[in-house]
């Protein structure tokens, strides 16, 4: 068959790179960011529906005629989770419908990263994300002149009729688009990264400040973790210092106001030792036995040993949470509660190594593994709206292997690779 060329587009044109046409996802990716957080009861959410969707039709279109491109790590571990997770399901309660989804749900994530890892328009989509991005931090500054000067409560705004159940409504705090303050963060974190990465600071800063305004400790200590990176990436020595106190006097600046107090104040207050969030699911974990410790005890099967009293919750965090969140982990301690020691080698080895190894997306892989620690962002539309960003970046030719129509591979990087 003949050639087959994979170029991405990239905005200055002395490096010679041809653009790829527009696609759908490049639209429709920053959109997800929002939706997935609009339940529409069993079947997910508003994203979620629309992304599967589509990712099926491009399958069947694309089978025979395009390639796939599969990550080589998660391609390990989805082998390893369909191996181990019938036996763990059989010695622990068997199967049910939930389970059965939770099995065949890794497959098709990774199915529906395969066939969307090349198909971004690197600019467009930047743009599109840049637009929506704006759109959401207006309204957190909207609901912060609410909350701060005019003293009025603030709750998430609802686009779509949608189950805001577990939405955050101690209307003390900004969410705007979004369920609570994190969700807003975490969406906009990879939005600042790509902003200094094409050195876009004044957009970076006005980011930061709208984080800040939403009082998110997650978003304004990895707004500051990002921003020393890329501090600490700049050999002039002049700009560093400059930077520095920029940023200082930015802080200094934030720190006047109530709302800055308040993110400051909540961050100071957290129990970091014993805190439901960051340390309840290793503690759960290290009350596992070796076998359940080596190899997991099932993906969502947390309740159902709970319940049945196969787990002991001897920790204080598990006083703290509630009925309804008692199986609440996040990604990091689920892959080890959920597949084992084994399982959390074989996810998140090959991401530290793509750390390493590529300059061009270290500081949104870093980003992936930190909100791993803090998130539960695994393979659901949190996982997959960070992953597709960060994929579409990668060397195909290197972490992928590719499936289908044969021929002759050439691939460039799809985002400028910063500083």
């Amino acid at each position: 068959m003949g050639a087959v060329n994979v170029v991405r587009s990239r905005p200055d044109e002395e490096h010679g790179r041809k653009k790829i046409s527009r696609s759908f996802l490049d639209y429709y990716l920053p959109i997800l960011g929002v939706l997935q957080y609009y339940a529409t009861g069993s079947t997910g959410s508003y994203g979620s529906l629309v992304l599967y969707a589509y990712a099926a039709i491009l399958l069947v279109l694309n089978i025979g005629r395009k390639p796939l491109y599969f990550h080589k790590g998660l391609v390990c571990f989805v082998l390893y989770a369909i191996i181990t997770q019938p036996i763990v399901y059989s010695l622990y309660g068997g199967f049910s419908s939930g389970r059965f989804f939770n099995y065949f749900s890794v497959i098709y994530i990774l199915l529906v990263l395969s066939v969307m890892s090349n198909k971004l328009n690197g600019e467009v989509f930047f743009k599109n994300y840049f637009y929506v991005g704006a759109v959401c931090s207006l309204v957190i500054v909207f609901q912060s002149v609410q909350l701060y000067i005019l003293g009025q409560k603030v709750s998430g705004i609802a686009l779509l009729p949608c189950d805001t159940t577990n939405w955050y409504a101690g209307g003390d705090r900004p969410c705007g688009l979004f369920p609570e303050p994190s969700s807003y963060a975490y969406f906009m974190l990879p939005l600042l990264v790509m902003c200094l990465a094409r050195s876009k600071r004044i957009a970076a800063c006005l980011i930061t400040v709208c984080i800040a305004m939403s009082t998110s400790s997650l978003g304004v200590i990895g707004a500051l973790i990002v921003w020393a990176c890329y501090i600490a990436k700049q050999y002039d020595v002049r700009y560093m210092v400059v930077s520095v106190i920029a940023v200082f006097i930015v802080i200094w600046g934030i720190l006047q106001t109530p709302m800055g107090q308040y993110a400051v104040t909540k961050i100071l207050n957290t129990d970091f030792v014993n805190n439901p969030r960051l340390t309840r699911g290793f503690l759960i974990f290290a009350n596992l036995d070796p076998w359940q410790q080596a190899f997991g005890i099932g993906r969502n099967n947390l309740d159902y040993f709970i319940s049945h009293g196969l787990v002991q919750l001897t920790d204080y965090t598990s006083t703290m949470v509630s009925e309804k969140n008692i199986a609440y982990v996040t990604s990091v301690s689920a892959v080890l509660i959920n597949y084992g020691i084994v399982g959390f080698a074989i996810y998140f080895t090959p991401f530290v190594l793509m750390f390493v190894r590529l300059k061009n997306v270290r500081l949104l892989i870093g980003l992936f593994l930190l909100l791993s620690f803090v998130q539960t962002m695994f393979f659901d539309m949190n996982f997959a709206f960070l992953l597709l960003i960060i994929f579409n970046q990668c060397d195909l030719s290197q972490d992928f292997w590719k499936l289908g129509q044969a021929g002759r591979f050439k691939m460039t990087s799809g985002m400028p690779e910063g500083k």
